[in-house]
């Protein structure tokens, strides 16, 4: 087997192994607080983990499959590539058609009140993602050269987090060592100055980074979206609701 060839084996046995790309709604609905916001009912609950784990058991099968059907792929760089993007090609469509599933499985358990506000929760979940993806995109009437704006200010902030980031490490690193030092010699008044410092910076970096998220939906919808755009984005986004789960905080970040 050449080499390409294990390394095609590796990335199929790494495809996605969480709903949260694909079956949003599902994932979504594993988290309390979502629960809670949309006042499903025990039988609810019930019905949308039995769906959940038949949509994991039907995932794995499906890349189980694949993995199965590539594990002996031979041949040159350009069929190895072409196996892969085959490959790709085949999981993207799955994943789209048990979304639809997902989705019509879960508009026949949620009342349309509930299924209409969990839509709104997946859009703003999305985060900058409600873009790029075909069921959001299609309905903002996203352009191309939109695409190719949004994507440039999505840099400007990933930059702006990430020389803020690199700051608030090297400042840490040598607020930590003054700190050791001190208590080393037992200078406790200026250990706790220190450590007063260590969370002013903390605090400091975090309303950095706040402020880069939100100016880049500012600058989007600003100098990005149209004003028919900006409607249709209030009103697929519905009233705002704050995540509590670090996971679903990083996910609507992106």
């Amino acid at each position: 087997m050449t080499r390409l060839g294990f390394v095609l084996i590796i990335f199929v046995s790494l495809m996605p192994q969480t709903n949260r790309p694909a079956f949003a709604e599902c994932w979504l609905l594993r988290f309390p607080e979502i629960q809670k916001e949309l006042e499903l009912s025990d039988q609810q609950i019930s019905k949308i983990q039995e769906l959940q784990k038949h949509n994991n058991d039907s995932s794995n099968a499906f890349r189980k499959k694949q993995d199965e059907s590539y594990r002996n792929v031979f041949g040159s760089a350009a069929e190895i590539k072409a196996a892969r993007d085959k490959l790709l090609a085949e999981y993207r469509q799955f994943a789209v058609e048990l979304s639809n599933d997902e989705r019509e499985e879960l508009s026949a358990i949620l009342l349309n009140k509930q299924f209409e506000r969990l839509q709104e929760l997946v859009f703003q979940a999305k985060g900058s993602r409600v873009f790029f993806e075909e069921l959001h995109s299609e309905k903002l009437g996203i352009s191309a050269h939109q695409v190719d704006q949004i994507r440039a200010f999505i840099k400007k902030r990933n930059d702006r987090m990430s020389d803020n980031s690199k700051e608030y490490v090297q400042k840490r690193s040598n607020l930590l060592r003054l700190a050791k030092e001190a208590f080393k010699n037992e200078d406790f008044d200026r250990e706790d100055e220190l450590k007063a410092e260590l969370d002013q910076l903390r605090e400091n970096s975090q309303r950095v980074a706040i402020e880069a998220r939100r100016q880049f939906w500012e600058d989007v919808r600003a100098n990005v979206l149209n004003e028919s755009q900006n409607r249709k984005f209030d009103r697929l986004r519905g009233k705002e609701f704050e995540f509590q789960s670090s996971e679903l905080i990083s996910a609507s970040n992106e």
